[in-house]
């Protein structure tokens, strides 16, 4: 017999409860973790989706690679973050496309800045200017760990998010025969 407590916070990270015995002698204790429950399901949703890529990685990896011959045209180098055929506004299309999101997802400052940086790398024909991604998404996911701001971290990965729409953008149309190169089986 006894009664427990409501919930506190132990050593910053626990649960605890104050249990107050009805009497002397010893106190009999039975709890339960209820959201463990979704942790084990959470794991073994994880753990069948590693099974599953380590499948296809096996798969993959023993397919022999296609000569270079079967290829429909010699590799080139494409203008990136754009191709050649792409629309002169796509760039900035993308990056109203990220501030459309950021608005909805994360503050609006954050969806702004991460904005302006997908339209300056869309835009600014400099090549270093295409760097400014891969420096400025770590640069504020560390920056919002370490001043606890996670409107930082939001414009991380609105950052990433339009680093895939250029990429998505950039990418070479199909040929005009209407078939890409494929790999052999």
């Amino acid at each position: 017999g006894g009664s427990a407590g409501p919930r506190q916070l132990v050593d910053g990270y626990a649960n605890g409860w104050l249990i107050t015995p009805d009497g002397t002698g010893p106190v009999h204790l039975q709890a339960r973790g209820e959201p463990q429950r979704l942790v084990w399901l959470g794991l073994s949703v994880s753990a069948v989706a590693v099974v599953a890529c380590g499948a296809v990685l096996w798969r993959t990896r023993r397919r022999p690679a296609a000569p270079v011959a079967a290829l429909a045209a010699p590799p080139r180098l494409l203008r990136w973050p754009l191709a050649d055929g792409a629309p002169p506004g796509a760039g900035l299309a993308a990056a109203a496309l990220v501030a459309i999101v950021g608005v909805l997802v994360a503050p609006p400052q954050a969806a702004l800045v991460a904005a302006a940086v997908i339209a300056a790398t869309a835009v600014i024909p400099w090549p270093p200017a295409r760097l400014l991604p891969a420096v400025i998404a770590p640069a504020a996911l560390a920056a919002s760990r370490g001043l606890e701001r996670p409107a930082l971290a939001w414009m991380a990965v609105l950052v990433l998010l339009g680093t895939v729409l250029l990429d998505a953008i950039g990418r070479p149309s199909t040929p005009a025969g209407g078939v890409r190169a494929r790999r052999s089986a």
